[in-house]
């Protein structure tokens, strides 16, 4: 179940993010804060809105910790951050250990500008794979399918309702006549055709046969008498 008062991204880290963020003044603990779940939460947006404070803070020259003598447990926990590597901002982490805080709008600039441009590579690579996709065979396939899914509907719907009152053996019966008397009107409608056609390919087929050619070399030697 999720915990919407004290969630994950909190508290995933070497510890929890409000054993540091209560020691700091309210612009750097937003900041913190930001920069240790951008990963798990809203990424480079939450990054660049721990800019905002981090800019805030030092514009209005605010203290860092919220009481001076909590000083030295705050750094602890910015050392074992930047030991962890945590979020990947350790050059971030490392700034507060050793008090350089002017430079840490640059160094998450640096992230922020990392990010986009990881993320650049990785719609260029999306774009890359659509573009080798073949879009026509897509196309074809899809008109294919939808032309054999509308004719099996239309043939389905066709037979119950010509077969809506007729049970198994006589539909079967039906569809035989039915086939039957296809055949016959098209055989009658063509029949010269037809004919034409087979005495062609039997007059072709015979040409070619042994037989054939031994009896007309017979009719011919006969007639050279």
């Amino acid at each position: 179940m999720t915990d919407n008062i004290n969630p994950s991204h909190y508290k995933d880290g070497p510890f929890e993010c409000i054993e540091l963020s209560r020691l700091l003044s309210s612009d750097w603990g937003q900041a913190v804060q930001y920069c240790f779940r951008w990963q798990h939460k809203n990424g480079v947006e939450d990054l660049k809105k721990a800019l905002w404070f981090v800019n805030d803070a030092l514009v209005h020259g605010i203290p860092i910790y919220a009481v001076s003598d909590w000083a030295d447990l705050a750094s602890a926990l910015f050392h074992t951050l930047a030991r962890e590597d945590w979020a990947g901002l350790k050059s971030v982490w490392d700034a507060f250990t050793v008090w350089h805080r002017g430079d840490i709008p640059g160094l998450l600039k640096d992230k922020i500008n990392e990010n986009r441009k990881g993320r650049q590579v990785i719609m260029e690579h999306i774009v890359q794979f659509a573009i080798g996709i073949d879009d026509k065979a897509i196309q074809n396939r899809i008109e294919e399918y939808a032309y054999k899914d509308v004719l099996d509907k239309i043939v389905k719907e066709t037979m119950d309702t010509v077969f809506a009152r007729t049970n198994a053996y006589s539909r079967e019966n039906m569809c035989k006549t039915m086939m039957e008397e296809a055949l016959q009107s098209f055989l009658e409608e063509r029949k010269d055709e037809i004919i034409d056609k087979a005495a062609n390919m039997l007059a072709d087929r015979f040409q070619r046969t042994k037989k054939y050619r031994e009896a007309i070399g017979a009719v011919i030697a006969k007639d050279g008498e």
